[in-house]
């Protein structure tokens, strides 16, 4: 795979229209591994299905897993907000 460069924003505008929570895109390590690929985190405090339309997206954009999120951080930012998630996941799956 010749490392695609991948437009996390432009996977977020392009789900927009099928996902009814906030959400955000990020690359992050697949569990069991160091390998980053397309995650989804959600902001909701359930387990939700959520529909990804693969058709809308090129195949090195669908996201290979989803998180969720009780309470995203509070910011403006938006590489602030994917920065602290990120974080929080590590914490997270350091636990598991």
């Amino acid at each position: 795979n010749g490392k695609d460069v991948v437009n996390l924003e432009l996977i977020e505008e392009k789900l927009k229209p099928y996902i009814d929570y906030n959400f955000i895109v990020i690359a992050f390590p697949k569990k069991g591994s160091t390998e980053d690929v397309i995650s989804l985190v959600i902001e909701s405090r359930f387990a939700e299905h959520v529909d990804i339309p693969k058709s809308e997206l090129e195949p090195y954009e669908v996201p290979q897993q989803t998180f969720f999120i009780g309470d995203f951080p509070k910011s403006n930012d938006k590489a602030a907000i994917r920065a602290e998630l990120i974080r929080l996941l590590k914490e997270s799956n350091k636990n598991n």
